[in-house]
């Protein structure tokens, strides 16, 4: 009976009164911190709550404004993988995710944001492709430089790609020996971006990491550049060793091929 009382009872510790909170909600939800925990009930351990969470976000999350939506996100896209009991229900968030608008103002974020684990967050965010049409934007213009990286390399390769579990890798099989990996799934990106200017706007970027990305594409993609060469050589006088020596040894291979 109580107004507002809903947006607390959905955390309670009985599982009936979470679902009551939860099929009382009807308008779109106030906060990203409301949005996130109506998400967060799309993997209660109580199967009657997850399906009234998945009735409730059905109905309120595309009642939700787009900025309150893209900032949650930045919470959820980094901790949602671990999830392990939703399964239908990871679909409607996946719905909301992949709103227009909502991609617009997660973009926003991605690139005016300084602090956070956001390439964690992109490389989620790129398991859908509402962000596909900003990348050449985040690669340009996003604070972080990491985040500049991962949406450059994403662009370079033509796919998106994101850490899906661990697996077994053998190092010596006779003797038993192993170890963890990540391993990673994928999708092409829907829109494909020209190389040469991707690379030559990685290649005078402020940052080291994203210089890095745009050596090792010239250097796999050499022959279809004829002019590899102007384009490393600047970079042989850069203040970080790393991408000194990924110039020389790529200057290097160009004069032994001729």
């Amino acid at each position: 009976r109580e107004a507002g009382l809903e947006y607390l009872f959905i955390f309670h510790m009985d599982g009936t009164v979470r679902e009551a909170a939860l099929n009382k909600i009807a308008s779109g939800l106030p906060s990203p911190f409301m949005f996130a925990g109506v998400a967060w009930r799309l993997n209660d351990w109580a199967l009657p709550v997850r399906i009234a969470a998945a009735e409730c976000a059905e109905r309120v999350f595309p009642l939700t404004a787009a900025d309150v939506i893209a900032r949650a996100a930045i919470a959820l896209l980094a901790r949602e993988n671990s999830w392990g009991r939703w399964t239908s229900e990871r679909a409607v968030l996946v719905e909301a995710l992949h709103r227009s608008d909502v991609a617009l103002a997660l973009a926003d974020v991605l690139i005016k944001r300084q602090t956070g684990r956001l390439t964690a967050v992109l490389q989620r965010a790129l398991q859908n492709s509402g962000l596909d049409s900003f990348l050449e934007q985040i690669a340009r213009e996003a604070a972080q430089p990491a985040v500049r990286a991962v949406a450059l390399q994403s662009l370079i390769d033509g796919h998106a790609s994101w850490p899906s579990g661990l697996a077994w890798q053998w190092i010596d099989k006779s003797m038993g020996i192993r170890k963890r990996v990540r391993t990673f799934d994928r999708r092409p990106l829907t829109k494909k971006a020209l190389l040469k200017p991707l690379i030559m706007m990685g290649a005078v970027d402020r940052s080291a990491a994203v210089k890095k990305v745009a050596l090792d594409c010239l250097t796999r993609h050499r022959a279809e550049m004829p002019d590899a060469k102007e384009i490393a050589a600047p970079l042989l006088l850069d203040r970080t060793a790393s991408v000194r020596e990924r110039a020389e040894f790529l200057l290097t291979i160009i004069a032994e091929a001729k």
